[in-house]
């Protein structure tokens, strides 16, 4: 398969996201199959080999010189090309590496607006990339900021879109009004465009949907991995300095960010460096500080300083991944105690990959962790008593530690080389290149407040709105929408025939199952058959026929063949 990874630089830093995309395209590579990492806004920075391309597009220069300035909006390829070089876009990276999402709201819904917005020049040289020099199967956005690009990707290369949802709600949050506001509208009104979106973990996937309006059921789950070769020798011992020797260290690794959670760590240390004396505890941080953030650290150095623990408290820096793997060897708890949902946690991984016991707050990825048994607790550093109560633990009963410790590394060990999660649902979206037909689908659709009626049943009507749905995401699924262009005419589907019977009621907070089945395929119309359930339990099965037209159309509303590149891709259905 080729696919094309749309990812975004990080203006110099370590970012998880990049490190992400970098250790899946890299697993991907290796079991043959052929992948653009495609970097935008600046070059890509990881601990490891960077397997992306040699060009960024929206070069961060441009983005920004488009969004304030209508002449670069038009300026010739050579002005472009002057202003994406690399080593250029590094050096403003470093200058202003912390990206303030507050200053950002007019530019992010020019972004969302893709061809309608400022950086229409930027979008159609990918676009012409991808069609003319890679041909990509499939094209993975990996941010919903990124949404704006798939309309065009579509319309110009045929090939299914997917997005991941990893932060993106961080940086909304942080979006100023009226900016937030219609940042999520155009996100809502373009999730159509995009035939799957990907989440590290079932949490995060619902908390998404939620949030931005997305429908559940295009929502796949995909465990993020790790390279774990460099962390997985557990057998290791630890590594120890003279002045943290017979202390109980704790460590951080992340970005220096009130995000991140710093905060309620050093207060929760502070307080356990009370409970059991200062002389006992050792407190480790390690990760990047952009200047963004650099009052809010000197905050934590401050409140340090008033607990007289300077001596008991080392800021290690940014590290590389042989000063991460010797940094995550010297702890003996680890905790990143994130304010938000975490969607990633890639340090979490690579602590349990060392056999290092985790304390995590639940929360997003941390939760399944914690019900697998793989980290130590998942409490907040915010609940003091209980966090203290945790770390504690790990000092009175390290075998309890150990054990969830080894039962983390095992898991971790287990993902590597990084299983590429996210094929399973790539493969579910790529028949179309590969000359495959399509004959049934299943969504499933959550009842909310508005489909019920007094009674706290679902209005009869409501069913139809729900078969024409599942309708809909089947034609997405198979690249287009249900009013496409073909061939200078505007095709649709106006209904010919529906029906619906119920069997049994479906109420407020069920979750049906909608089995959708191409019953016949004539040379001009589509009969669909639809089987609502939820559990066990059959609620209703329902039909729709209807036919292919050109619509506005001189002469009116007109019934033409299925084209045959869409025939081609729908089967009629074994018989049940």
């Amino acid at each position: 398969m080729k696919i094309a990874y749309i990812t975004s630089g990080a203006a110099g830093m370590y970012c998880g996201s990049c490190m992400n995309a970098n250790t899946l395209a890299t697993a991907l590579i290796a079991r043959g199959h052929e992948v653009a990492l495609t970097p935008t806004y600046t070059p890509m920075r990881t601990d490891e080999a960077v397997v992306s391309i040699d060009h960024v597009f929206f070069g961060a220069i441009n983005v920004y010189l488009q969004q304030k300035l209508a002449f670069f909006r038009h300026t010739p390829k050579f002005v472009d090309w002057l202003l994406d070089r690399p080593r250029l876009l590094d050096w403003v990276g470093k200058l202003g590496s912390s990206t303030d999402a507050k200053l950002l709201g007019s530019l992010t819904l020019s972004m969302l607006q893709g061809e309608h917005g400022r950086q229409r020049k930027e979008l159609e040289k990918l676009v012409a990339w991808l069609k003319s020099d890679f041909r990509p199967d499939l094209v993975h956005l990996s941010f919903v900021m990124f949404l704006g690009f798939a309309h065009r990707i579509r319309e110009e290369l045929g090939v299914p879109v997917v997005c991941s949802l990893q932060g993106d709600d961080i940086f909304l949050e942080e979006l100023e009004e009226p900016y937030r506001g219609q940042a999520h509208a155009l996100i809502r009104a373009k999730q159509h465009e995009i035939t799957a979106f990907i989440a590290p973990c079932r949490a995060y996937a619902d908390a998404m949907a939620e949030l931005l309006g997305l429908e559940r059921s295009k929502i796949h789950v995909a465990r993020l991995g790790i390279r774990v070769q460099d962390f997985a020798d557990v057998q290791t011992p630890a590594v120890r300095r003279e002045h943290t020797a017979g202390l109980f260290v704790i460590g951080f690794l992340a970005r220096l960010c009130p995000e991140k959670g710093l905060h309620l760590l050093i207060d929760a240390f502070c307080a356990l460096a009370e409970a059991l004396g200062p002389t006992k505890v050792y407190l480790r941080i390690a990760g990047y500080l952009g200047e963004r953030d650099r009052a809010y650290v000197e905050q934590q150095q401050d409140k340090i300083r008033d607990w007289e623990l300077e001596e008991r408290v080392e800021w290690v820096g940014e590290v590389d991944r042989k000063g991460k793997v010797e940094f995550l060897r010297s702890l003996d708890v680890f905790s990143m105690p994130t304010v938000y949902r975490e969607p990633k946690g890639l340090s979490v991984l690579e602590a349990m990959a060392s056999g290092v016991p985790v304390v995590q707050p639940r929360h997003g990825v941390s939760q399944r962790c914690s019900r697998r048994r793989e980290v130590v607790s998942c409490s907040s550093p915010a609940r003091r008593k209980r966090w203290l109560q945790r770390c504690v633990g790990c000092t009175t009963s390290p075998s309890c530690a150990a054990a969830s410790a080894s039962k983390g590394a095992r898991r971790s060990t287990a993902i590597s080389p990084p299983r590429p999660k996210p094929k399973a649902c790539w493969r579910s979206t790529s028949w179309l290149r590969k000359g495959k037909t399509m004959h049934e689908l299943r969504v499933e659709r959550r009842i909310e407040f508005a489909d019920t009626d007094m009674a706290g049943i679902v209005h009869f009507s409501r069913f139809f709105d729900f078969m024409e749905a599942a309708e809909h995401e089947f034609l997405r699924r198979l690249g287009i929408n249900v009013h496409f262009e073909h061939e200078g005419e505007e095709i649709g589907w106006p209904r010919a025939e529906t029906s619906c019977r119920f069997v049994s009621p479906a109420r407020l907070g069920d979750v049906l199952e909608i089995h959708v089945r191409v019953l016949r395929k004539g040379t001009k119309s589509l009969t669909w058959g639809f089987v609502f359930s939820c559990g066990e339990r059959k609620v209703a099965e329902g039909r729709i026929t209807c036919i292919c037209c050109a619509i506005h159309a001189k002469n009116g509303l007109r019934s033409i063949a299925i084209p045959a590149f869409l025939a081609d891709k729908i089967d009629e259905a074994p018989e049940a």
